[in-house]
This record gives C-alpha cells, structure tokens and sequence, in this order.
C-alpha cells in the first residue's frame, strides 16, 4: 500500500506529527512520501496549485492531510490545497485522512470542515485524527507554552491506533465515515461559526 502525507506546519507541530505518522506507516510496510507546503514558493506563488500537487505528489492509494486548528477552523491554506487536489484516479487514492493539531482545550470544527471538502472532492474518509501539540500564542500569557515538549508516546499510541483502523480496511468495505467527524456539539459548532468565523 502507498501512501501520501501533505501537510500545512508553519510552526512545526503537524509536520512533527506527519513526521511520526511517517515512521509508524512505513513500520506497518506502507510506503509514504511527505510534503509540507508551508513556506513553499511553488504551492503559493506560481499561482497553479492543482499543476504543482500533479507534478509533486506521487502515486498512493491512502491520503493523508494535516493542518493547524486555528481559531476552531481548519486552516485556509490547508482549506484551498483540498480544494486543488485532483480526483481519484490515474494515480491519486480515493481514501482519505485529516488529521489536526491543536493548542488548547478544543479542536473545533476543523476535522468536521476538512471531512467535507475531501468527501465532496470525491474522497472516502477512513478515520480522522486530532493531536493536542503547544500552543505558541500561550506565551503571550503563561509562563510556559501549553503542552511544550509533550511526550512522543502520546502522540505514538494515537497514531498506532489510528493504523490499525486504517489496515482493518479492505478495498471492499469501504466505509466514510465523515458523519462522525461532527463530534463538536451545536453550542461550540456555533461558536466556531459564529464568534470565530
């Protein structure tokens, strides 16, 4: 099995995560290829991103996509790579991932909006995954950065698991499962809609 991870880190957090994500996969014999666009002159500024994920990313059957929760929201950089990913076939797997990072108390809506673009893109979810990571802006206000330095085997027990669901799958049972992905309840889905919008 192949797989792809494409990731938005800015500040590290996700591609510490797709990096982890990365050994553990290829420890279960799935080959991977990881991307991370931040900062990537290619993705932004040469204007065809579509163009640039065709000639970047490499034939897989499973894709992973992960992001930064900001302010409740999946990313809008991460929000437009998915919108310009081209549809299965010819190369491009018609499984997806998202996973997220967030600092704080709550991840948001940001899994729910990243299962709905990649569903209407023409995608299945198998799973979904949501890491808590530091929060740089806590420095602001707090002595020392949320969830600086949180242990690896955290985030190692929650991407074991999140293999094992992947591996359960078989080409035939195919499932989406981005119903669950709403797992915020109306009152912070509104909030995040609302106030943080």
């Amino acid at each position: 099995m192949k797989s792809v991870i494409i990731v938005f880190s800015p500040s590290g957090n996700t591609l510490r995560v797709g990096e982890l994500l990365k050994t553990r996969l290829e420890q279960s014999s799935i080959s991977v290829q990881l991307i991370n666009i931040a900062g990537n002159e290619k993705f932004f500024l040469e204007g065809d991103k579509s163009g640039f994920l065709r000639k970047t990313v490499e034939e897989h059957d499973i894709l992973f996509i992960g992001a930064p929760v900001y302010a409740h929201h999946l990313q809008y950089h991460v929000k437009d790579l998915i919108k310009s990913l081209p549809k299965p076939g010819n190369g491009w797997g018609k499984m997806a991932v998202p996973f997220v990072t967030y600092g704080g108390i709550n991840s948001g809506i940001a899994l729910e909006e990243a299962g709905r673009l990649l569903r209407k893109g023409g995608r299945k979810l198998l799973a979904g995954m949501k890491v808590s990571a530091s929060h740089h802006m806590t420095r602001a206000f707090m002595e020392d950065e949320y969830n600086k330095n949180q242990p690896e085997e955290l985030i190692n027990s929650t991407i074991d698991d999140l293999i094992k669901r992947i591996k359960w799958f078989d080409g035939a049972s195919l499932k989406d499962i981005s119903k669950q992905l709403k797992y915020q309840s109306r009152k912070s889905y509104l909030k995040a809609n609302i106030i943080f919008k």
